[in-house]
């Protein structure tokens, strides 16, 4: 099977004919790689994680979260939002102290 993974990524070429792939970059590809790869296009596409699940015919959704990654651009929105939140939370070591607290 990896064979005709190697072979067929040995087989695309750019448009004028060269490879689009060094030896070097071959060995690095599995069928995990298009799979990972698949999952993070439908993720970037809004596809919900289930529908994820079934084209990739995953049982669990630790698989999608190993697989699946999240772009620069996703990471950006979180960062950007969690700027911007309310944050009305304090850790117990921070409370001040109150006069005659014990």
């Amino acid at each position: 099977m990896r064979d005709t993974l190697r072979g067929w990524l040995r087989s695309l070429r750019d448009a004028e004919g060269r490879p689009l792939l060094s030896e070097e970059q071959i060995r690095h590809y599995t069928w995990h790689s298009f799979r990972s790869g698949l999952a993070t296009a439908l993720h970037a596409a809004n596809v919900p994680d289930a529908v994820i699940m079934l084209i990739c015919r995953w049982m669990c959704p630790e698989s999608l979260h190993v697989y699946r990654r999240r772009g620069t651009r996703e990471h950006e929105s979180h960062i950007r939002r969690a700027a911007i939140a309310k944050v009305d939370v304090i850790q117990s070591v921070n409370v001040v102290r109150v006069a005659a607290d014990e």
